[in-house]
């Protein structure tokens, strides 16, 4: 039996997008409405840290899921894995129209991506190991992922810890965190966008209140790796970020 089946679970990311279904693929519609709160730490110079209420919308039929992640495709393989199909946007991490220290930046935008995941359901782990690549022509670059989680279930809900490893190209870490030689004649040291490992621990707490409403929380802390933190415009190495989401499942 599938993580998914078991915990109604599919999948949780360190950006903190949330999409859960009812019972693996759902054989009719699904649908679930709320919203998250979200706080993130800044490790951008001049950037406050980000806080958000953002709507939580979820809809699932048979294999195909849209929701404020992104739209999915998941295909069983057997009763221990999956893969699937996402297509996801990665958010920029500077807004140069509000941040006075990067004011005569470029503007880096979001990048949408197609991600494409292997699940495992193993008796003692779930492994998710993903690659995402940019089909939005912006950063050009790729991310490679894996992710090992346990779910407990308590009698206070369920906790899933997890750990998160994950690779980024040079090309996207440049287009996010890279100075020019005309950006650098703001103060910062020019810098080429190196490759780099970041590295994730999280909690995430699900707690149902009733037959139809739940609450999501989820606490993170994240290790940028070097080839973000040696760039002139990061002012620290690492970050803690969560979220607490309120769901109505009809």
């Amino acid at each position: 039996m599938t993580l998914r089946k078991r915990f109604g679970l599919l999948s949780l990311t360190p950006a903190v997008l949330l999409t859960f279904t009812a019972n693996g693929y759902a054989t009719e519609w699904n649908a679930s409405l709320g919203a998250t709160g979200l706080w993130q730490q800044s490790h951008v110079v001049g950037e406050d840290d980000r806080k958000k209420i953002l709507p939580y919308i979820n809809l699932a039929y048979e294999k195909f899921s849209v929701s404020t992640g992104g739209i999915g495709f998941t295909q069983p393989l057997n009763e221990r894995n999956e893969i699937s199909a996402l297509v996801t946007l990665r958010h920029y991490p500077i807004d140069v129209d509000d941040n006075n220290a990067l004011r005569n930046f470029r503007e880096r935008d979001n990048a949408t991506e197609l991600t494409l995941k292997w699940s495992t359901s193993l008796s003692s782990l779930n492994i998710d190991s993903s690659f995402a690549t940019d089909i939005s022509d912006k950063h050009q670059g790729y991310e490679a992922k894996v992710k090992l989680s346990k779910p407990f279930k308590t009698q206070l809900g369920m906790f899933i810890p997890a750990f998160v490893v994950g690779y980024q190209s040079d090309k996207l870490v440049d287009y996010y965190y890279g100075v020019s030689q005309q950006e650098s004649s703001n103060g910062f040291a020019a810098y080429e966008g190196d490759d780099t490992v970041i590295s994730r621990l999280a909690l995430t707490h699900i707690f149902p209140l009733g037959d139809h409403w739940q609450t999501i929380t989820n606490v993170g802390y994240t290790n940028l790796g070097r080839g973000i933190k040696d760039s002139s415009i990061v002012e620290r190495s690492d970050m803690w970020g969560g979220s607490l989401t309120v769901a109505y499942k009809f």
